[in-house]
């Protein structure tokens, strides 16, 4: 399926008409800067670590005349607690400049990014504050590039009469120019090397049409740009002819150009990895190519094409069609989103009030442009749905024509970035002053990757109300500004360093390893638990206390991140950490202790039974926790069982034997002791087992016996004492005739 979308090249007064979803800059005024670099087949791999970052251990901080009489009291007197409070850190006062400034000392060393951020929380938060900066070594900032080209980027400036319209960069680098652990994909016309530019990722080439990518086949794995002049009427009847537009180099210039190399301008974000995903080509591109080239781009799976080792964080799009955003990519960009992925998107330059899509698509930041004084740019399209401006440059739509020429006047000028001067394939280095929301949207781009370089936890919900709230207003009598205008240019103007302060501290993580125990009576229970507080923060406390149960008393250490309690007899209880940080945020998790006792079995009587009947009993058990008991049986007679419930069934009791019933109850969590009952099984005369048989008396004696009549050896105890007795009688009235003794000589 093909989109078609008319773009002006505005600097050359060119109309064409292009087939496809096409890029949105526009272009003029290509600057060479020596000879061409060979186009190779695949992309540069790299492995990137951030730079090496001193540590700071202070600040300086002067308090501002008169107004902050109260803190400069404060801090003479070594009292830094005011101070703390507004850094959300703590501080101290080590010692005291001249001309009114304070050295600060940190709690501990930081980075110098991190000691950075602290210091533009001061003065943000505290306008008594002149100024707060990093105690640093001696060396120089570079937050002023030293790039030949950066003073043609008023886009990258501070704001100033008469630039309005400029994004505060310089500010920002204060704070961080991005990490080498932030990926940015440039989901484009693909990438070119250039003098100016880190080696890049290893992207993908998307469009399956060999005569649309122009470089001899389908998809591959270079992403490299070859080109995308067109003919007469090759995109369609009536369109012109048309020389190569290097669209995604110059989109990559903007978000990554490299800093302090002595070679043109700088990039919003220099420290950042970029990976090129191309989509589009001749005549633009087709939806389906550029749904797959985003999924891929966001470490998704495509079907065909290589896994992506290194997903995008960001993903910048400057192509689209002026329609409704389509089923298709609207599930695609909500995959993205959901998965956690920020979708930097143009919004057309038609200028129009209804934005292109995928710009109005449910989850993308759509940008529009403005010009150097901050009025919207006069191509820009705009509306409701619209998140934030930035620069795209050219004449404001209130002065163009009027006291406006675009690329000639000094409220008309263009974006600065890198470029390619071949007008088909590639040919030498060279800068360009582009123009177009395709130009504004990679400055929201690289400040959504600056942001993640400081907290890369941040979600794609949090970063775009972090650009809107920290947004600029537009200026008082630009178009934005007006009735007509209010609510369809976004939140205002982009302010990078204003977006780097109002990143939001998150309370202190707490995690509790073993929040569910099950315990004994009467031992001693530890609850241990551990929080880690955000960049610039530490802990500054920890508290444990119960929520629910009986009380059990005194929690020993309770102000610690490890405690304990004795337990109770039975019960559950609930008991809640909570940390909290330097800056006071708070955070916390709950722990859950249930004391359990093992079933205690109910004494049970040994059983007897006839051979060859049935037996059935039920055995028991008393729970004090109020858990329901299962018997589990350890040894059991042949044939016999014993349920869950205590149930003991044996349907033929046989053979004739003594036999053991051995069994334990538990709940869920504990055993009580195991308990036996012995089973007899009798014969049906009444023995059990039976007697083994006496022998019967010879026939030519006397005296003998005989037991007969089946009686056991139970049955002629009696018969057998008497017998013992009597014989015991006659042998000592023997003894006391031989002693010559009388009855009546006994005591």
């Amino acid at each position: 399926m093909l989109f078609n979308l008319t773009q002006r090249t505005r600097g050359l007064g060119i109309g064409f008409v292009m087939a496809g979803l096409v890029a949105l800059a526009t272009t003029a005024v290509v600057t060479g800067v020596g000879a061409a670099k060979g186009p190779g087949r695949s992309a540069v791999g790299v492995t990137a670590s951030e730079p090496d970052e001193r540590l700071v251990s202070s600040l300086i901080v002067k308090p501002r005349a008169p107004l902050g009489s109260t803190l400069a009291g404060d801090l003479e007197a070594f009292d830094a607690r005011g101070l703390s409070k507004t850094a959300t850190v703590p501080l101290t006062v080590l010692r005291h400049l001249s001309g009114g400034a304070h050295v600060i000392k940190l709690q501990k060393p930081v980075t110098l990014s991190e000691a950075r951020v602290i210091a533009a929380r001061l003065t943000h938060n505290n306008p008594n504050i002149e100024y707060a900066e990093p105690d640093r070594v001696l060396h120089p900032l570079t937050t002023t590039p030293t790039d030949p080209g950066y003073g043609n980027q008023w886009n990258l400036f501070a704001p100033a009469d008469p630039n309005k319209g400029g994004v505060n960069m310089p500010l920002a680098w204060d704070l961080t120019k991005g990490s080498a652990a932030i990926v940015v994909a440039v989901v484009d016309g693909g990438y070119l090397p250039h003098v100016d530019l880190g080696p890049v990722l290893p992207g993908y080439d998307f469009i399956t049409d060999p005569a649309r990518a122009n470089d001899g086949d389908g998809r591959d794995a270079d992403a490299q740009d070859p080109g995308n002049w067109v003919a007469a009427n090759e995109c369609g009847a009536g369109t012109p002819a048309r020389d190569t537009v290097w669209h995604g180099l110059n989109v990559t210039g903007t978000i990554a150009a490299l800093m302090n190399n002595g070679q043109g301008g700088t990039g919003v974000a220099p420290n950042v990895r970029i990976l090129p995903v191309r989509v589009t080509g001749k005549c633009g591109g087709v939806l389906s190519d550029i749904i797959d080239g985003m999924r891929w781009a966001a470490g998704f799976t495509v079907a065909g094409v290589p896994p992506n080792p290194n997903p995008a964080h960001v993903l910048n799009m400057s192509i689209g069609d002026h329609s409704a955003c389509s089923p298709a990519l609207q599930a695609a960009v909500t995959e993205l989103v959901n998965a956690g992925k920020v979708l930097v998107v143009a919004t057309g330059n038609n200028a129009d009030t209804a934005i292109d899509e995928p710009a109005n698509c449910t989850g993308a930041i759509a940008v529009t442009a403005n010009a150097i004084d901050g009025d919207l740019a006069s191509y820009a399209n705009v509306s409701g749905q619209v998140a934030i401006s930035a620069p795209g440059g050219l004449c404001g739509k209130l002065t163009v024509g009027v006291s406006c020429t675009d690329f000639v006047s000094a409220n008309g000028p263009g974006i600065y970035a890198i470029y390619n001067n071949g007008l088909t394939g590639p040919a030498g280095d060279s800068y360009f002053s582009s123009s177009g929301t395709s130009s504004a949207a990679p400055h929201v781009a690289g400040v959504a990757a600056l942001l993640l370089s400081v907290k890369s936890t941040l979600t794609p919900a949090q970063i775009k109300s972090i650009v809107q709230s920290s947004a600029r207003p537009f200026p008082a009598g630009t178009w934005c500004a007006t009735p007509s205008g209010t609510g369809q240019c976004g939140a205002g103007i982009l302010d990078a360093r204003a977006a780097l302060q109002a990143i939001p501290a998150v309370p202190p993580a707490v995690t509790i390893p073993n929040a569910s125990q099950v315990v004994a009576p009467n031992i001693s229970v530890a609850l241990s638990g551990t929080a880690t507080a955000d960049v610039g923060r530490t802990i500054s406390s920890y508290q444990w206390t119960q929520l629910t149960g009986a009380s059990v008393g005194t929690i020993a250490n309770s102000g610690q991140a490890t405690a304990s309690f004795t337990a109770p007899a039975t019960g559950t209880y609930s008991f809640r950490l909570t940390a909290t940080d330097s800056g006071g945020l708070v955070g916390t998790a709950t722990a859950t202790v249930r004391v359990n006792s093992p079933p205690v079995l109910t004494p049970v009587g040994d059983q007897a039974v006839l051979v060859g009947t049935g037996l059935t009993f039920t055995v028991g058990a008393t729970d004090v926790d109020g858990d329901t008991p299962i018997f589990v049986s350890v040894a059991v007679p042949p044939g016999a069982s014993l349920s869950a419930a205590g149930v003991f069934s044996w349907p033929t009791a046989t053979p004739v034997g003594s036999y053991p019933l051995t069994y334990f109850a538990r709940d869920n969590d504990a055993n009580s002791p195991q308990q036996t009952v012995t089973i007899s099984v009798q014969s049906a005369g009444g023995g059990s087992p039976p007697p083994a048989p006496v022998a019967a008396a010879s026939s030519g004696g006397g005296g003998g016996c005989t037991l007969s009549g089946g009686r056991g050896v139970d049955a002629m105890l009696p018969m057998l004492f008497l017998l013992a007795l009597g014989l015991w009688g006659r042998r000592l009235k023997k003894v006391r005739s031989a002693l010559g003794l009388g009855l009546s000589d006994r005591n």
